[in-house]
């Protein structure tokens, strides 16, 4: 694979993606030429194209007129001719629950920029819904693959499987019903985060199409994939998804970081130098792109913020903030909610 400066996502995600959005007239074959690859270049299962061609097609979709359910549509369809590693692990696994357990531990071989953190709830299991990088997070990207996980849940243990609660945090949306058709009648909307809360029940149902033997030979192909994938990232993109992943826990320093990626930090600042960047820029970037995040979420108030990116004083944040923007938090914030109210 080389080295790389960018996360990657399977063949087999972009091409889902990419079909989804074609058969409803928002994507077109030109628009994989314009980013480098093809339909035809998606169907090797070794390719893995950049994260930002999902983007750039999510982008696309938008600017085209797609629906705000479009995440919905994609996500709700099975598409025999996209199936990649995970997939077909998941469909050899026992039961729901080690369907969803392999998907989540082997997550980076489907998509190196998505996150799902499984907690346990006392109906069952909640699964938490991110991206490592906000500039790939938005409603669409979130709502396909809730959706889609909803849509293998019922197809793997073939009977209707709907969560018992789900949240999202849009706040507003203009027809709820077709998420409560995904999802069930229990949707929270301006939630803390998205989540689905999968029942002890359809975690217990088996898989219909089990096979321990075929398990096995795909968990190594699985695994390999992904110690490739790690051997092959670059250090800047985990510095980042460390940073991203501890802002809210207090400063961030470089010497945690190193700590945290199993290097010294004289090591870890020799090889951002060598890749052309180094800690303060990443950590400057990865502040910014979360102050905008919160903002437009509303996910925090603003006198939340400061701690939540990392600061010991406010007033170095609110300094920071002036830097990024050229404005203050509050100034952006009102001027984003008058946007959203026209």
């Amino acid at each position: 694979m080389g080295n790389r400066s960018r996360p990657t996502v399977s063949s087999a995600l972009v091409l889902d993606l990419y079909d989804g959005l074609a058969e409803q007239g928002f994507a077109f074959a030109s628009d994989l030429e314009a980013m480098g690859t093809s339909r035809e270049a998606l169907h090797d299962v070794d390719y893995r194209p950049s994260a930002t061609v999902i983007e750039a097609l999510w982008k696309l979709a938008h600017q085209r007129g797609a629906p705000a359910q479009i995440g919905l549509l994609i996500g709700g369809r099975l598409h025999a001719g996209a199936k990649g590693v995970l997939s077909n692990l998941a469909q050899t696994s026992a039961t729901l629950r080690e369907a969803i357990l392999l998907f989540l531990e082997y997550l980076p071989v489907m998509s190196e920029i998505e996150t799902i953190e499984a907690v346990n709830h006392p109906r069952g299991l909640k699964l938490v819904y991110g991206f490592r990088d906000a500039a790939h997070d938005h409603e669409a990207a979130i709502s396909r693959s809730m959706s889609a996980g909803v849509t293998w849940a019922s197809y793997l243990t073939g009977t209707v499987v709907r969560p018992v609660k789900a949240g999202f945090r849009q706040c507003e949306v203009t027809s709820p019903e077709p998420y409560r058709d995904m999802f069930g009648e229990d949707c929270e909307f301006g939630a803390e985060s998205d989540y689905l809360v999968v029942s002890q029940e359809d975690l217990a149902r088996p898989v219909l199409s089990s096979n321990q033997l075929v398990k096995t030979i795909l968990l190594e192909k699985a695994a390999s994939i992904r110690e490739t994938l790690s051997r092959n990232g670059c250090v800047s993109q985990a510095v980042q998804t460390v940073i991203d992943d501890n802002l809210h826990r207090g400063v961030v320093t470089s010497t945690f970081v190193a700590s945290q990626l199993e290097m010294s930090r004289q090591t870890l600042h020799r090889k951002l130098s060598a890749e052309g960047v180094n800690f303060t820029v990443l950590l400057s970037g990865v502040r910014q792109a979360r102050a905008r995040y919160y903002l437009e979420k509303k996910r925090c108030n603003l006198e939340e913020l400061s701690g939540l990116l990392g600061y010991s004083e406010p007033s170095a944040f609110y300094k920071a903030f002036k830097g990024w923007f050229d404005t203050t938090p509050r100034r952006l914030s009102s001027s984003q909610n008058r946007e959203t109210r026209i």
